[in-house]
């Protein structure tokens, strides 16, 4: 990762790997050194082989199909192990936490969360007010007004990225224009989320207890929300291991993911099997099946 020549770039480069560097964490991608020459700065970061969520999606998109809410529960659980860490020993909120800065090792089906130094570290919250940062549409309400900020911000970011992934969309970049400028694209934000939210359980087929989950989390009063990691992985934890059935596993999550990889090579390789956009086989009776 470079700095261009300005020294507000280098300056907030420098600071994002003194961050960085506080943080080891096996779903936290690690620094591994910084230089800087002639004027720019370089980090050097660990190499995870794999991909972010917003390719997931777009793949998932791209072949007709929802992103299993069960996966979705997993990479959460696994991503508030880090929080519960990042927010308590290091004191760091990441407060950028969107679908591409969530990693998927394609090696083990651990999620890798990327950028955490461009965060804050609690005791220097005052610096936040006037200071935003993070992505339009996960970013939390408290950041686009101003106003300071917790690790809470966090929770609100991962229940948008579970309602990305499953609803298969943003629903709050649905009324920003692709080429709206910066501040034209921040209050329509603010006014999509005056709006009333549409649950996730008003979707055919989606677990309602998955739903109430994702939804107490993206509360717009941080008090409304759940107030720690701990506590959202709890339940969490309940809808993923507790009802009484196996529940998903990282080495499942990769077969699944590579399963997906595979049917899109499928699809983007074999027209003649292809109709509508979806895929098709042949069943031994002679039915033709959608896969997807």
């Amino acid at each position: 990762k470079f700095s261009n020549r300005k020294s507000d770039s280098l300056a907030s480069l420098r600071r994002e790997a003194n961050l960085s560097a506080r943080l080891s964490h096996d779903y936290i991608v690690s620094i591994n050194s910084y230089h800087e020459m002639h004027d720019k700065g370089i980090i050097v970061m660990e190499y995870v082989d794999g991909q972010d969520l917003s390719r997931v999606l777009d793949k998932h998109k791209d072949l007709g199909i929802r992103f299993p809410e069960k996966f979705a529960g997993l990479i959460a659980w696994l991503c508030c192990e880090a929080f519960e860490y990042a927010h308590g020993e290091a004191g760091a909120i990441h407060r950028d936490i969107s679908l591409k800065n969530i990693m998927v090792n394609y090696s083990n089906g651990s999620p890798k969360l990327l950028d955490y130094g461009t965060g804050i570290v609690s005791s220097e919250n005052s610096s936040v007010l006037g200071n935003m940062g993070g992505t339009l549409g996960f970013i939390a309400p408290e950041i686009l007004n101003g106003e300071r900020i917790d690790k809470r911000v966090d929770i609100y970011s991962l229940g948008m990225v579970l309602d990305s992934l499953v609803r298969g969309k943003n629903i709050l970049l649905e009324s920003v224009p692709k080429k709206s400028n910066p501040l034209k694209a921040i209050e329509l934000i603010k006014l999509a989320l005056k709006g009333k939210y549409q649950p996730l359980k008003n979707m055919s087929g989606v677990d309602e207890e998955f739903s109430d989950i994702v939804e107490k989390a993206v509360k717009l009063d941080p008090y409304d929300r759940y107030q720690s990691a701990s506590e959202i992985k709890d339940c969490l934890t309940h809808y993923l291991y507790q009802q009484n059935e196996y529940g998903p596993t990282r080495p499942v999550l990769k077969l699944y993911l590579n399963v997906i990889d595979n049917m899109k090579k499928l699809k983007d390789n074999a027209p003649y099997m292809v109709k509508d956009g979806k895929l098709y086989l042949t069943s031994i009776d002679g039915e033709s099946i959608a896969i997807g």
